[in-house]
């Protein structure tokens, strides 16, 4: 593999020499490959070794805020990737909000073709930390975005930041993880004009609603390698992916139900119950006790208004023909065929017995 010691290469050379190495390392990973297949195990790997000086590349990153589902305020950081079609968010973030995602497959393709397939999705709204603004993104939920960014930690002082200047993250030097990833979906409506060139081979500032976003090479002399090594590598086994392909396609028993839903399941399973005359009895879903108050006194106009009713339909007989005809007309559309008509109202008894006598 590797060598322990890289002798030094003329810059000239240089290109060679990579050409060279991945010749090498493909070659010796599709021998391997050979002996794998028979065992249903893919495996590649290709790797890259050059010399690089002491630098490395700053992603453009912004602190936010989020809105618990019990109303607690939440600081998040997210990475702004104007390459990417879908905003995504961890897992950790998401229990930490106690948002209740929904299902939506949602096949995500990357470098090399490398796919994953997620079926979770949940709806989020996110607040600048530095201006009256808030955005509303649906993300795909993520068990791990990326990893800790910047991979080193950089001195503030290698970078030229203006003092007017306000950044979106006040801690782009510190390595931290990334809890969002906000895809060209929003991307272009959290960026506003302005931009700011602090320098050759130095990051450039980019204005937006969440502050001054940083991106680009940053001198770091904490990183002690003079040496780039990358790795690019996959593992399927063909019976897990039969297993993941199979646990996607069938169709989950638990249902995703909101706090509403669960407060009415709960609510009907502890308070329904069966009177004496065999018909059953739930309490109302109300949102709060008090909830019913909101309507007012409003029994009294009710009443009321149902007794002066019933005097005019006992002083005006053609009238509450008219209105009970109207009924059995709407009712029999409907599908309902009303049998029988009853009364807490002795006249009205009378008049309905009339009426079915009369048919």
């Amino acid at each position: 593999m590797i060598q322990d010691q890289i002798e030094e290469v003329d810059p000239l050379q240089e290109d060679d020499r990579i050409e060279t190495e991945n010749r090498f390392f493909l070659a010796s990973c599709d021998h391997k490959n050979k002996d794998s297949v028979k065992n249903d195990i893919r495996e590649s790997a290709v790797h890259t070794v050059g010399s690089a000086q002491n630098s490395q590349i700053l992603l453009a990153t912004a602190n936010v805020n989020l809105i618990a589902a019990d109303g607690t305020q939440i600081q998040a950081k997210a990475l702004l990737d104007n390459g990417s079609q879908t905003s995504f968010i961890s897992q950790e973030l998401m229990k930490k909000l106690k948002y209740t995602p929904y299902a939506k497959n949602t096949h995500i393709s990357g470098i090399s073709n490398n796919s994953v397939f997620l079926n979770t999705m949940v709806d989020i709204v996110v607040y600048s930390t530095v201006a009256n603004k808030n955005f509303k993104v649906s993300c795909a939920v993520l068990n791990k975005i990326t990893c800790l960014l910047p991979h080193c930690t950089v001195n503030k002082n290698d970078v030229p930041i203006p003092e007017h200047i306000q950044l979106a993250d006040i801690n782009f030097n510190i390595p931290s993880k990334i809890d969002l990833l906000f895809g060209s979906d929003i991307y272009y409506d959290i960026i506003v004009p302005g931009i700011i060139k602090l320098g050759k081979n130095m990051p450039t500032l980019q204005n937006s609603y969440l502050g001054w976003v940083l991106a680009g090479p940053v001198l770091n002399n904490y990183c002690s390698s003079n040496v780039c090594v990358s790795l690019c590598s996959q593992n399927c086994n063909v019976s897990d992916l039969m297993t993941k392909f199979w646990q996607l396609e069938e169709i989950s028993d638990k249902q995703l139900l909101t706090s509403d839903n669960k407060q009415c399941e709960e609510l009907f399973s502890t308070t329904t119950k069966q009177l004496s005359n065999g018909s059953f009895q739930v309490n109302l879903p109300l949102r709060s006790p008090q909830e019913h108050l909101k309507l007012g006194d409003s029994y009294t106009l009710a009443s009321k208004r149902f007794f002066l009713l019933e005097k005019r339909f006992a002083k005006d007989k053609d009238l509450f023909c008219k209105i009970r005809d109207e009924l059995i007309k709407v009712l029999h559309s409907a599908g309902f065929n009303l049998h029988k008509w009853c009364s807490n109202n002795k006249r009205f008894d009378e008049l309905f017995s009339e009426n079915n006598s009369q048919k």
